[in-house]
């Protein structure tokens, strides 16, 4: 067995069910631990037709986090070929001209929803580990996860940032636990989602995910995503560049959609 495919038996959908918004951290040890986390976070991403941006960081590499992503994605080529994923090496992210600006990596992920949004798809999920910052950028690195916390409620985006426990001191685990809501725990054989200290609720109960937003908000925005994909593809639902395959969902369910919001033939171009 590859020691660097994880197994996802031990999963056991610890991540279903994550509100937009979610912002979490992890901390891990070696390549696997990380894999381990971020693959079924990823997975599950794919699976609700969000776009998903992975930074890779040494030792790990794109051809490592292709294979263990095919290995727990039966669809995963199909995805890959609609840019539906997104996997590139961290400096593209987060040094793109060779340095880090904290606020210029915290806006980024304006444009590339705005542009997966338009695309058809639900929303946005990214990943990043913190291996490759050094010593004299983890100020910066904190403003960074803090205004990244900040900026992301109310917005179709998820994010999970991994904690290379071999290069981080009390101070810079301190600082992830004061800038995520939720981190993730290994327990047993599996995983589980346990709140922080820190506080961004604005309803929902301690201990679970917060709901940054209220569900009939997001059936509206769902509704409005439904019908820009609609009217991107002139009402068709079916075949290539229909709407179906713009929202990465099967044309049944997006029909069962269609009549669950009660939106009527024409629509999508009167609202466009």
């Amino acid at each position: 067995m590859d020691p660097l495919v994880p197994d996802q038996a031990s999963n056991n959908g610890f991540l279903a069910g994550m509100p937009w918004g979610s912002h979490l951290c992890h901390f891990y040890s070696a390549p696997e631990e990380l894999l381990a986390v971020a693959v079924p976070f990823i997975a599950e991403g794919l699976a609700h037709g969000e776009r998903c941006l992975w930074a890779v960081v040494s030792p790990l590499t794109v051809e490592d986090v292709e294979r263990a992503l095919r290995a727990a994605v039966p669809d995963f080529e199909a995805h890959r070929s609609k840019a539906s994923i997104d996997i590139r090496m961290h400096d593209e992210w987060y040094l793109p001209n060779g340095s880090f600006d904290a606020h210029a990596t915290a806006s980024a992920w304006k444009p590339y929803l705005a542009q997966a949004l338009s695309d058809g798809y639900r929303g946005v999920r990214g990943t990043g580990s913190t291996a490759w910052v050094s010593k004299d950028l983890w100020k910066s690195f904190a403003a960074y996860e803090s205004e990244l916390d900040a900026s992301i409620v109310g917005h179709p985006m998820k994010a999970l940032c991994s904690y290379d426990v071999t290069k981080c001191g009390t101070l810079e685990l301190l600082e992830a636990a004061r800038s995520h809501a939720h981190a993730i725990a290994r327990r047993d054989n599996g995983h589980e989602i346990i709140p922080t200290s820190h506080e961004r609720r604005t309803s929902g109960s301690p201990g679970g995910f917060d709901q940054v937003v209220p569900e009939e908000e997001w059936r509206r925005r769902e509704r409005a995503n439904i019908l820009r994909a609609l009217g991107l593809s002139n009402g068709r639902i079916y075949g290539r560049g229909g709407a179906a395959e713009r929202l990465n969902l099967k044309p049944s369910t997006l029909q069962s959609r269609i009549r669950a919001f009660g939106i009527l033939p024409g629509e999508a171009h009167a609202d466009n």
